[in-house]
């Protein structure tokens, strides 16, 4: 998620103060001369433009001249080297404009003030385009033309630029010419420039992989993602997906399994692709029959020469002729293999966990689950997930669909008010030898003696097991089961808000700039945490809001004139709590520049109370800052206020809802952050 989206997930700006960010983007594309590689790299095209340029031309109007010169500044400002600012400095003064390569069309576009952008081509020494404009009143100059704009690398330190308009008739009605001489160049800085990779498992069913793209597609990062299937789509593989990646020049990938457990057998695969461990773990090499369309098949990982090649076996059934059903190969069929090939790559990798038991997988089922719920006291939600029957794997697809099973009894009950029997959780493939009780079909058994099963499977996509092995294994048995588009994660738009936070995690959290006089001051949320804790780390829910809160505030560069001063600086708050007051104290180093809402309660707060005025005092100019009210979970201010009243003495509250409770307090934590 970029954090411009980040932020607005959170906030509503009440009064808005635009400042103009001046970007140059560019992406590869090719300059050549004795100096110029045929394809470039966007470091390398930084290297050709960045620094200080004097500029010296001819600006011809009719058959008026006259010389211009001035200057060009480039230099990197973002995080990556593919980011610049520009500004042009002539007779006239300082004219700036954004620019970026856009991927989609292949071009270099230029954007001046609030114009369209304008693209152009990259030509084998330089770029250049023709295009329209309706008449250049700034030159006296009111009828239509044809603009053609180049600049030329004739050097590494020049280059030379023409520009000229015609009217209709063809004929030239003004024209710019010169040369650009770079007279010092631009440090170049090492940026970690981020890339995101999503692991899917794939199929050879495109009904199965679609979904999955679509999520891919829905992730709001400011970084390129791309998806990569770890078997059965030769076209979208892991190694594409990071050879994509390497050609946007990242130089860390933050990869994340879209995978229900990182106990699946699976995760040590994808390891091994990643580079991240020099062989497969004992477990993958096992064989095991698997399904893959239907079709039973035994699945093994052959090690040969210091490579790794996945088999594919069909199995066959023949009943005998007492009625006992035995599998075996399928005589004279060749398996069918693929070989895991380890990515290469220079960029740094990180894996983050699979969806285990995170609290916006645990809302798809809550989701799911209330669409099929008729009569909640007399119904048990039933999860069923794929499992393992590896015995040191398996107590890890236990844990985790433990507590989603718990998150969406709790969730169900005190969040949407379905008070459901009870939440269970079950497998396709247990470890049988130890825990065939949790076979699905065993699991919806027992809960029938007492309540009506209502079925959810926990699966990434639709396809064989959610619509003919899961049914088949409860064959003959009365269950509610969802309806198809529905049996599965995806698609919902939760599992790309969890990719976005797995990315979050893995990123380094941005800091709040203050001067104190003359010294500039950088404060983390960890030293906001430790102040709050009193030594101790301790980030809550409303220390995330506050620090947050000022980051996005203090965003608002025109406000304050660059980066904003202690002692010029006022915040009113609408929360009273100490998470709040001791995080706005901490940056502004005083109490006397903190005022809270005359009558605001501790006890009965609201969304209404997640709002903060930040004044400049020397000008009186203002940003109002307020946290979206969706961003609360169901019921979150109710149970808080349960669970504050019994903390004061003057109320009760359950255990149960104390659990509700800290559950979604975790979740608004996570959603601040």
């Amino acid at each position: 998620m970029n954090e411009t989206k980040r932020i607005s997930a959170i906030v509503v700006i009440t009064s808005v103060l635009l400042l103009g960010v001046l970007t140059l983007s560019t992406g590869v594309g090719s300059a050549e001369n004795s100096n110029l590689s045929e394809q470039i790299t966007p470091e390398e095209l930084f290297e050709l433009l960045s620094g200080n340029w004097s500029f010296n031309g001819t600006m011809t109007i009719g058959e008026q001249a006259m010389p211009t010169i001035g200057t060009r500044t480039v230099s990197l400002t973002g995080p990556t080297t593919a980011d610049f600012v520009v500004v042009m400095e002539g007779e006239e003064g300082a004219e700036t404009g954004e620019a970026w390569w856009d991927a989609d069309r292949e071009k270099f576009a230029i954007k001046e003030g609030d114009e369209e952008p304008r693209y152009y081509d990259l030509l084998p020494n330089g770029y250049g385009s023709t295009y329209e404009m309706d008449g250049l009143p700034e030159l006296g100059i009111m009828e239509n033309v044809t603009c053609e704009e180049r600049e030329t690398f004739v050097e590494d330190n020049t280059t030379v630029k023409t520009w000229l308009a015609k009217n209709t008739t063809g004929v030239v009605v003004a024209k710019w010419g010169g040369t650009f001489t770079r007279v010092e160049k631009a440090p170049v800085e090492e940026y970690e420039r981020i890339g995101i990779l999503v692991v899917g498992h794939g199929s050879p069913s495109d009904s199965w992989c679609a979904p999955v793209r679509s999520v891919v597609e829905n992730v709001s990062l400011q970084y390129p993602v791309e998806l990569g299937f770890l078997e059965f789509v030769p076209n979208e593989t892991i190694n594409i997906a990071v050879d994509k990646l390497d050609e946007a020049g990242v130089t860390k990938i933050i990869a994340v399994p879209l995978f229900i457990s990182s106990h699946s057998r699976h995760i040590g695969e994808i390891e091994y692709v990643l580079g991240l461990r020099e062989e497969l773990p004992a477990m993958s090499m096992m064989s095991r029959q698997v399904f893959v369309e239907g079709k039973e098949m035994e699945r093994s990982i052959v090690a040969l020469e210091g490579r790794y090649r996945v088999s594919y076996m069909p199995i066959a059934k023949t009943v005998s002729a007492m009625g006992v059903t035995a599998k075996q190969h399928h005589g004279g069929v060749e398996a069918e293999e693929e070989e895991l090939v380890p990515v290469d790559t220079p960029a740094e990798i990180v894996l983050t966990n699979a969806i285990d038991d995170h609290w916006a997988i645990a809302d798809i089922l809550v989701d799911r689950a209330a669409a099929l719920i008729e009569d909640p006291a007399n119904e048990t939600i039933v999860l069923v997930a794929h499992g393992t029957d590896n015995k040191s794997n398996f107590a890890g697809w236990v844990n985790s669909s433990k507590s989603l099973a718990e998150q969406l009894r709790l969730k169900l009950r005190y969040g949407m008010g379905l008070d459901i029997n009870d939440a269970r959780y079950s497998f396709v493939f247990p470890n049988e030898t130890l825990h065939s009780d949790l076979l699905v079909r065993a699991v919806v058994e027992n809960v029938s003696m007492t309540s009506d099963p209502i079925v959810v499977p926990l699966m990434v996509s639709e396809g064989h097991f959610t619509g003919r092995k899961i049914p088949r294994l409860l064959e003959n048995l009365s269950y509610a089961y969802p309806e198809e588009g529905a049996r599965a994660l995806t698609p919902h738009p939760n599992v790309a808000e969890w990719i976005e936070l797995m990315v979050a995690k893995e990123l380094s959290y941005p800091s709040v700039q203050i001067y104190d006089g003359e010294e500039l001051l950088t404060i983390t949320i960890e030293d906001a945490g430790k102040y709050h804790g009193e030594g101790v780390v301790e980030i809550c829910p409303c220390v995330a809001s506050a620090f947050r809160s000022t980051l996005r505030a203090f965003s608002e560069e025109e406000l304050w004139n660059g980066t904003p001063h202690r002692g010029d600086v006022k915040i009113n708050s609408g929360h009273p709590s100490d998470g709040h007051v001791m995080t706005f104290e901490y940056i502004l180093r005083s109490s006397e520049d903190l005022t809270i809402d005359e009558g605001a309660d501790i006890v009965n707060i609201t969304a209404d109370n997640y709002v903060y005025t930040f004044t400049r005092k020397s000008t009186n100019d203002s940003v109002t800052i307020r946290v979206k009210e969706e961003l609360f979970p169901e019921r979150f201010f109710e149970l808080r206020t349960k669970c504050k009243l019994a903390k004061m003495g003057k109320g009760d509250v359950t255990k149960e809802e104390k659990k509700a409770f800290k559950l979604l307090w975790g979740e608004l934590k996570e959603k601040l952050m």
